[in-house]
């Protein structure tokens, strides 16, 4: 996952820990996902996507640092989470939809920090996922969650 035009070669080792190279996004990756670069510090897109995630009404369910999981094998990264959203009314509308919808959810918000220091913001598109299962409500929903999402981005970034 690096910037969406460059590569790096970070392959430097740091003491007994190696830097993790990070290979190019596959060209494929824009008709599933989201991806939206800051300048931002790590720090300050973290604190504004829970801010956020709060405001649209949304519950942040779980965070997982891969930076901290990787220093355990030896590898190091710049800032990572997963961030995991959604709001148990909207497990009711999926449920009420389509239960085996449900595997869409939660939501999730990957965010990398790049080797050059930019942060990236990556989801995959509710509209895709929601929309494959040629439900309209489904579909409705997605469009939805992706309007929503996109907001949380833009006011993070």
């Amino acid at each position: 996952m690096i910037s969406e035009n460059q590569s790096s070669s970070a392959s430097a080792t740091m003491g007994s820990a190696s830097a993790v190279t990070f290979g190019e996004p596959g060209k494929a990756a824009a008709s599933f996902q989201s991806s939206h670069l800051s300048t931002r510090s790590f720090d300050e897109v973290i604190a504004s996507l829970r801010k956020e995630i709060d405001r649209a009404g949304l519950k942040l369910l779980h965070e997982i640092d891969p930076q901290k999981a990787l220093q355990g094998i030896g590898q190091l990264i710049g800032g990572s989470r997963l961030i995991f959203l959604f709001h148990p009314k909207l497990v009711v509308r999926v449920l009420e939809m389509d239960w085996s919808a449900m595997v869409e959810a939660p939501l999730k918000f990957v965010v990398t920090e790049l080797p050059d220091r930019t942060v990236s913001v990556r989801m995959a598109d509710p509209i895709t996922a929601f929309g494959r299962y040629g439900n309209d409500a489904l579909a409705t929903l997605g469009k939805e969650l992706a309007a929503t999402c996109q907001d949380i981005i833009a006011s993070s970034i």
